[in-house]
């Protein structure tokens, strides 16, 4: 499996349900029926997931809403898009051309 590219589109899957309660979202996977559960920065980035996002546009978003460096950031958000991949409940799409 190739890596999330800077360059990728990222959005929610199409075969997850989730809920967004004040403070968590709840997420199940419908084919395997996983639920998972995100709050923090983490459902600050699934509220964004909701839209098609390069991985560019939305570390810029989370350095811009949180006190973070950009290289923390950058490797912290490449790893929880990893896991929500290999979970999925995200469709990475490439845009290089």
């Amino acid at each position: 499996m190739v890596l999330i590219s800077t360059s990728d589109l990222i959005v929610a899957s199409t075969q997850q349900l989730s809920e967004v309660l004040v403070d968590e979202a709840i997420i199940l996977n419908a084919e395997s029926g996983e639920y998972f559960g995100l709050a923090g920065v983490g459902l600050s980035i699934w509220r964004k997931l909701q839209e098609p996002i390069s991985v560019t546009d939305l570390h810029a978003a989370l350095l811009e809403e949180f006190e973070v460096e950009s290289d923390a950031c950058e490797r912290d958000l490449h790893s929880l898009l990893e896991e929500m991949r290999r979970a999925g409940l995200i469709e990475v799409r490439d845009v290089k051309t």
